[in-house]
């Protein structure tokens, strides 16, 4: 990812461009929670968005702005002279490498500062956690995630036969019978009749089988 600018911070969505905003004026967001008994309240946490956001796909905790679209600058003093010590932390706590830097509102005079976290897209079929719990994002809430996305996820590493291609076979090769079949069932569920009389090359060429 190319480094962002305010300008583009303050018109991005936090759902669709995967970035969550935080004020933290004071440079109090934690960084694992730790203070925290309640675990829904412990997740909110810097290692809690960090992991969510990864699983995600990837994404930048911006620390500094407001979150009510259009987002404006609010500064803060999170990790003030310490930008290399955080990244250190969270790639030894978590196994994620972020690319953490500064902006500032007003460069010449140093005031409106930002930080911007910056965090890679999760390894194919790799889910991260925080606190032994997989988080992903829902709303204004870190979740644990659900199991249809961590089996989603999970399954990514399996091969999937069916999208191997297999080399030197030709249409001769494929039982006719088995190719009339298919084509009955087609247009029987997809109430498409024509289908039928589709030659072989055509009905797997529309299928995206060939």
């Amino acid at each position: 990812m190319s480094k962002l600018n305010i300008a583009q911070l303050k018109n991005m969505r936090e759902s669709e461009d995967h970035v969550e905003f935080k004020k933290g004026e004071g440079g109090n967001i934690p960084y694992n929670g730790a203070n925290k008994d309640n675990p829904k309240e412990r997740r909110k946490c810097i290692l809690g968005y960090v992991v969510a956001l990864c699983n995600e796909g990837g994404g930048h905790l911006v620390i500094g702005m407001h979150d009510n679209f259009p987002h404006k600058v609010v500064g803060t003093k999170q990790s003030e002279n310490a930008i290399g010590q955080l990244e250190s932390r969270i790639y030894t706590d978590l196994g994620i490498r972020p690319n953490i830097y500064e902006l500032y509102e007003d460069e010449s005079a140093k005031t409106g500062r930002i930080l911007v976290i910056e965090i890679p897209p999760r390894p194919t079929g790799k889910v991260f956690k925080f606190e032994d719990v997989p988080l992903m994002r829902v709303g204004e809430e870190l979740k644990p995630m659900d199991d249809k996305t961590y089996i989603s996820i999970i399954q990514e590493q399996e091969p999937d036969f069916s999208e191997q291609i297999c080399e030197g076979v030709s249409l001769k090769d494929l039982d006719e019978e088995a190719i009339n079949i298919l084509k009955e069932k087609y247009a029987l569920k997809h109430k498409n009749p024509s289908f039928r009389t589709l030659s072989t090359q055509q009905a797997l060429s529309d299928l995206k089988l060939i």
